[in-house]
């Protein structure tokens, strides 16, 4: 398989703050739909199933799609549920077989 034929492993970008309120979720949000309207295949999860703010943003951007009968370039999109790290990285592994 050349170079030109073998998919590239997808990238990871974390927003992390020990702190509410710094703009993690609006953040992730902005890029990941950025990334998604330049073409790239994005999946995001959300690692705070409480507050669920990544996820429900873009669940609303979905019933506005819906809603409208629009599309709008959209990322993939799950909340991370568990409490271990093995179980984190499952999802990350499964998530990244469809992005870029």
């Amino acid at each position: 398989m050349d170079m030109m034929t073998r998919k590239a492993s997808p990238h990871h970008i974390v927003f992390a703050n020990e702190k509410g309120g710094t703009g993690k979720s609006t953040s992730a949000v902005h890029v990941a739909v950025a990334l998604s309207y330049l073409g790239f295949r994005v999946g995001a999860i959300d690692l705070d199933p409480r507050q669920r703010t990544l996820h429900r943003y873009l669940e609303n951007r979905v019933a506005t799609q819906q809603r409208r009968s629009i599309t709008l370039p959209t990322p993939n999109f799950e909340v991370f549920q568990d409490d271990t790290q093995a179980r984190l990285e499952q999802m990350v592994t499964k998530m990244s077989q469809d992005c870029d």
